[in-house]
């Protein structure tokens, strides 16, 4: 699952058949109209708002549909980023075996001469994929940016995709997934998908499992990057000192002959709010749960999503401290955001010894309700952290590539820069509190709990919430507590 952070670069870089029976609801327990607790022990110390010169963003897209998007800082090195946004072709895990694969050989370098050509830039070339795109990132020294945008181009247009490289792929993936998926906390984040988009929405299965890594044919795989290799899915971001007088006539000479589809697929639709619900994951023999619980928010880049990042780092900075003391946590309370094309939201999550479960929920919900109500320094605090952070993310270079690319896929392009900190710096109390109003007290909250469901089983129909029930690691419907 996508989730972001505060900063405006890191934040954007990045929006089974069940059984017959019905869903017993559970009377849902009457709540007093919430008070406003001083969820800080200690009130912080203001944070100074850092000074914000705009940056220089250089754009230009080419004929096809090829975006360029550049972001000069002066330092010794250079940041490259290809994406092809891949946010239309539900195939989760073919692309999660497809992104490694894109640097095993390339037609004008096929087998080992692709890394021996890194090599001899002394450069080093990352391959991944997030639930979006496919994003190929290097960092080096500034004279090597004409080879090496050449060389990721390669990469990206003209992979040979060697069969044994797959197969070995395929299996590392698989058997990966297998161990990590035995985990309890890795459990948490695939379930809350499935329980908060649904089984039919592309995000409701981003996060594949071990059987899903190994049906995928190798003929798919090619096929489904045939599928996808399309100008106008194709993003360059150039940050750091890079030549930008020679960035335009690498990027033609890369791109330029490539040819643009006639149609786009139609991008992916906002998700059906979901209803409340409570969903048990079986983790037997564990002493913790682990709970995510997910609301639904504003479509990413919305006006409305500026604020659920003021929002987001209200609850972050105003109430993990306060519930980690209530509870005795031993690790951190996670307040994050969705962060999808299609979808925003919020994120919460924590690990509790079993016996305080209810408390914990309870105090979840309470932090929801809190965000409604949360007073000037709790929303000043927020943006000045905000805006810090943002602040120094503009140093980095990779960290600038991943803005830029993430501005060219949602928008509002190289302007956003200047958006996010106005729209950030002019979030009030108002807004908040309408923010709170909209989306956390009309959406559903959904939260999945990991844990021994033998021991948790007497316990959770008193837990309030209208719905409960278990589910398996593939998300199929187990049975239903009253």
């Amino acid at each position: 699952m996508r989730v972001l952070t505060a900063a405006a670069l890191l934040a954007i870089a990045g929006c089974g058949a069940a059984p017959s029976q019905d869903v017993m609801s559970v009377p849902t327990v009457p709540t007093a109209a919430p008070t406003v607790p001083a969820f800080r022990l200690t009130p912080p110390a203001p944070i100074a708002t850092p000074e914000f010169s705009a940056p220089r963003v250089r754009a230009f897209d080419l004929p096809n549909g090829v975006r360029v998007r550049s972001l000069h800082r002066e330092g010794p090195l250079c940041s490259l980023r290809m994406r092809l946004v891949t946010e239309v072709i539900d195939k989760a895990a073919t692309l999660a075996i497809m992104a490694p694969e894109l640097k095993a050989g390339t037609k004008a370098h096929p087998g080992g001469g692709f890394t021996q050509a890194m090599n001899a830039l002394g450069v080093q070339l990352d391959v991944f994929g997030s639930s979006e795109s496919v994003d190929l990132l290097s960092t080096f020294p500034p004279e090597a940016m004409e080879a090496m945008l050449g060389l990721m181009a390669e990469a990206l247009l003209t992979p040979t995709f060697p069969r044994p490289s797959f197969d070995a792929q395929r299996a590392y993936k698989a058997s990966y997934s297998d161990a990590t998926w035995k985990l309890p906390a890795n459990l948490a984040e695939p379930a809350l998908e499935r329980a908060l988009f649904g089984a039919d929405h592309i995000y409701g299965h981003l996060t594949p499992d071990a059987s899903q890594l190994r049906a995928v044919v190798y003929e798919d795989m090619v096929a489904t990057h045939a599928a996808v290799l399309d100008p106008s899915r194709i993003i360059v971001a150039a940050g750091g000192t890079c030549n930008e007088v020679a960035l335009r006539p690498a990027v033609e000479k890369a791109f330029g002959a490539m040819v643009r589809a006639p149609t786009r697929p139609a991008p992916v639709v906002a998700p059906a709010v979901p209803t409340r619900r409570l969903v048990v994951v079986d983790s037997p023999g564990a002493l913790e749960v682990e709970i995510v619980l997910g609301v639904l928010g504003p479509t990413c880049m919305s006006t409305d999503w500026y604020t659920e990042l003021v929002v987001n780092q209200v609850m972050r900075q105003r109430a993990t401290d306060r519930i980690q003391h209530a509870l005795g946590l031993t690790d951190n309370l996670w307040v994050t955001g969705l962060g999808y094309s299609a979808a925003g939201g919020t994120v919460i999550r924590a690990s509790v010894r079993r016996e305080k479960l209810p408390s914990l929920l309870a105090e979840v919900e309470s932090l929801l309700a809190y965000a409604s109500h949360a007073d000037e320094s709790a929303v000043a605090d927020a943006r000045s952290r905000i805006l810090l952070q943002d602040a120094g993310a503009f140093e980095r270079a990779r960290d600038i590539t991943a803005g830029l690319a993430g501005l060219a896929q949602y928008g509002p392009d190289g302007e956003g820069f200047v958006r996010f900190r106005t729209e950030v710096h002019d979030t009030t109390v108002a807004r908040v509190a309408a923010y709170g109003k909209t989306y956390l007290a009309q959406s559903k909250p959904v939260a999945v709990v990991v844990g021994d469901v033998g021991a948790m089983r007497a316990d959770l129909p008193s837990l309030g919430w209208e719905h409960v029930e278990q589910r398996d690691a593939s998300g199929a419907l187990v049975t239903t507590f009253r």
